[in-house]
C-alpha cells in the first residue's frame, strides 16, 4: 500500500506543472515526479504566499489522498494528540507542510500526519527529514488565519525557533530557543497572534544539522 501511495503523489506531481513555483522547471515538481520529495508542499505555496484557484484544488487534492491512507493504511503509532489544548482546538489537521529540502529517511506521504491528530510512534525520530544543513525548517500553513493560542512541537526539538507569518514571507519570532527534546509547548494565549503560517526550524549559524520532528501542532480559533 506504501508503494501505491507513492506512486499517487508522484502521479499528482503532474498536475503541478503550470502551478509550482518555475513551471515545468521547478526543482520541487523534479524532485517530485522523480522521488515524489516534497510534491505534496509544492503546490501550496505560491509567488505571493498565497493559493490559486488551482493550488487549492490540488491541495483539496491531497487531503483526499490522506483521508484516503488514514483509512486503508491506518496510522500504528501509541502516543495520542488532543483535540484540544491551550483551551483551543486543534486547527492544523487539515494544514499542508513544506520543508527546507527533503533528506535521507524523508517520507512525504507522512507529511499530513505532522499536523493532525493521529496518534504517532514515540520511538520514530520523525515523520519528515531534512539535509543536514545550515538552518533548515518546516512550515505549516494553515487553511486559513488562525488566531493562535498555542503550538506544540513533538520530537528532537533542542534550540529550535518558532515563527508566525500571514503571507509566509514576513515572519515573527514567537518562540525563543531552548526548546527542549520530547515534546515543547509554546503558549501564545497572552497575545494570541493572527497567522496563516507557522515555520519552525534552527537560525542560521552553527554546524549543518537535520530537522526531523514526529509533530506540529496548532491549537487555535478560525478566523475564516
Amino acid at each position: 500500500m506504501k508503494n501505491t501511495m507513492k506512486s499517487i503523489f508522484a502521479a499528482v506531481a503532474a498536475l503541478l506543472a503550470s502551478a509550482a513555483p518555475g513551471g515545468e522547471d521547478s526543482p520541487l515538481l523534479k524532485r517530485g515526479a522523480d522521488g515524489f520529495g516534497d510534491v505534496r508542499s509544492a503546490a501550496f505555496f505560491a509567488r505571493d504566499g498565497k493559493m490559486d484557484e488551482g493550488r487549492a484544488f490540488i491541495a483539496e487534492l491531497f487531503r483526499m489522498i490522506a483521508a484516503f491512507r488514514n483509512e486503508s493504511e491506518p496510522p500504528t503509532g501509541t502516543a495520542k494528540v488532543p483535540e484540544k489544548d491551550f483551551g483551543a482546538p486543534l486547527v492544523s489537521g487539515d494544514a499542508l507542510v513544506r520543508i527546507s529540502s527533503s533528506g535521507k529517511g524523508d517520507t512525504p506521504e507522512d507529511y499530513a500526519r505532522v499536523t493532525d491528530a493521529t496518534p504517532y510512534d514515540p520511538k520514530r525520530k520523525g515523520l519528515f527529514a531534512t539535509k543536514p544543513e545550515d538552518a533548515p525548517y518546516a512550515v505549516v500553513e494553515l487553511a486559513g488565519n488562525v488566531e493562535i493560542a498555542g503550538v506544540t512541537v513533538v520530537g528532537e526539538a533542542k534550540n529550535l525557533v518558532l515563527w508566525i507569518s500571514d503571507n509566509g514571507e514576513e515572519w515573527r519570532k514567537v518562540g525563543e530557543r531552548g526548546m527542549g527534546n520530547g515534546e515543547r509547548r509554546v503558549d501564545l494565549r497572552k497575545d494570541s497572534p493572527s497567522a496563516k503560517f507557522v515555520k519552525v526550524g534552527f537560525e542560521p549559524g552553527g554546524s549543518k544539522r537535520s530537522l526531523s520532528l514526529k509533530k506540529i501542532l496548532v491549537y487555535g480559533n478560525k478566523l475564516y
